[in-house]
């Protein structure tokens, strides 16, 4: 199987709709595609301790299986196996994992799942699911238990970025490349990804570097328009740009073909903060970009949009990975739980949809486009007694709230209110509807 962490598209065929019981909440798209209806599915759905099998709420790294089984790597609650229905736990108690942290994860093309660890080496759970082998620094030649990267190519080789060199192997023999043999300027690797055969490397502190399995290139602060030498995600879009997301220094494009650099920063862009964790590109060539502590940024090229606590059901706005599937859901692994977001709705290969709750219905508001006023509908239809506050509320593009439109108890029945836009500038907007158990975001566009 063919998966580039958090860089290419990965493959996932589901086999049956997911059932467990969870919460589940809608949007509409931010960017609309015509030839596509998806509105009646969930745009996003979470998973946390509260509402499924996972061991803690810290997510690190996601991978998939082409069966459709989804394996997640967490902060101190080991590697967790989720099929749709069950979720299976592999820890350092019942397994020969050898660390409760999973800092990198990739699945090879016999099914083969590979796990990097902070100091516990490099793990294999074989496509059996029930032999391991564990290679560390006592029994293989890697010269470092502590594992940030990894990734296996079109060959079925993986590549392994370590505190102390980057590895290859072929399941049959290993090459260490460092500073002392190739032309690796620092030896703790951070990021990979591949652009065909050429592999990109981050680097923690050193800039990055593009080896074609002959040459080694170095980009970094000094010498390229690379922002900042602290790499923490590299990103290969369906043009060949390579989107890094640094450490201090915001997002850097790059068109390796022209050699042309661009910066987006707090200071030029819709960036929140300068402090990137991770970056990937959708089947739609949108990029989804993850900040340390303010939520999911969404860049079409064109127009920037925040996805925070405040306006979506994410679980929290520190984003510590971002890995996009086949059917272009985006899983994104938070410091609260793991979001699966699709901007028009989460689509399975089989179209297996979760069922979503009919206690309340939030419909598109109309007109949209509008100008200056709209009416906003939904509908309460809870079976029983309705104790439960309602609130319908606006937010701008940035996430910030507006206006309060309904913040009171209401009774079943439907409900249409208002909304003047005459004090606001055009451009998009958004309105949830939120009470204990239920929240829903739609997409509003004022157009004057």
């Amino acid at each position: 199987m063919k998966r580039f962490l958090n860089k290419f598209i990965c493959y996932l065929t589901a086999k049956r709709a997911i059932t467990f019981s969870l919460s589940i909440f809608i949007a509409v798209s931010f960017f609309i595609t015509p030839s596509i209806a998806y509105s009646q599915n969930p745009q996003w759905i979470v998973y946390t301790t509260q509402n499924s099998g996972l061991p803690v709420n810290s997510i690190r790294a996601v991978a998939f299986e082409d069966n459709g089984v989804v394996w997640i790597g967490t902060g101190w609650g080991g590697l967790v196996k989720f099929d749709g229905t069950n979720w299976t736990v592999y820890d350092t108690s019942n397994s020969p994992l050898p660390h409760n942290v999973v800092w990198s994860l990739d699945i090879d093309n016999y099914g083969n799942k590979w796990i990097g660890t902070p100091g516990g080496g490099l793990a294999c759970l074989k496509n059996d699911g029930v032999n391991w082998i564990i290679y560390d620094t006592s029994n293989s030649p890697i010269p470092s238990n502590y594992i940030f990267s990894l990734i296996v190519d079109q060959n079925n080789t993986k590549w392994i970025g370590s505190g102390a060199s980057l590895i290859k192997y072929n399941d049959i023999s290993w090459i260490i490349y460092d500073t002392t043999n190739s032309g690796l300027p620092l030896n703790a690797i951070w990021a990979l990804a591949l652009d065909n055969n050429v592999k990109w490397i981050g680097t923690y502190s050193a800039g990055i570097i593009s080896f074609n399995d002959t040459i080694w290139t170095v980009y970094n602060y000094w010498n390229s328009g690379l922002p900042s030498n602290e790499i923490r995600e590299i990103s290969v879009d369906n043009n060949g740009i390579k989107w890094i997301a640094t450490r201090w220094g915001g997002l850097a494009k790059f068109n390796s073909n022209s050699n042309i650099w661009t910066v987006y920063d707090p200071s030029n862009s819709g960036l929140p903060e300068y402090h990137l964790n991770c970056v990937a590109v959708d089947t739609n060539n949108i990029k989804y970009i993850g900040p340390s502590g303010t939520g999911l940024v969404v860049f079409n090229d064109t127009t920037w949009s925040i996805l925070n606590t405040s306006n979506s059901p994410i679980p929290s706005n520190s984003i510590s990975c971002i890995t996009v599937d086949v059917n272009n859901n985006k899983w994104v692994g938070t410091g609260g739980g793991l979001a699966v977001y699709n901007e028009n709705g989460i689509v399975s290969i089989e179209n297996n949809y979760i069922q979503v709750s009919k206690d309340f219905i939030l419909y598109q508001n109309f007109p949209n486009p509008f100008n200056p006023v709209t009416k906003i509908r939904f509908d309460v239809t809870i079976n029983k007694s309705n104790d439960q506050k309602i609130k319908l509320k606006i937010y701008n593009i940035l996430g910030e709230e507006i206006a309060i439109l309904i913040n009171k108890k209401l009774w079943n029945g439907s409900y249409e209110v208002e909304w003047d836009g005459s004090d606001y500038p055009s451009g998009v907007y958004f309105y949830k509807l939120e009470t204990e158990s239920y929240l829903e975001t739609r997409k509003m566009i004022l157009l004057k």
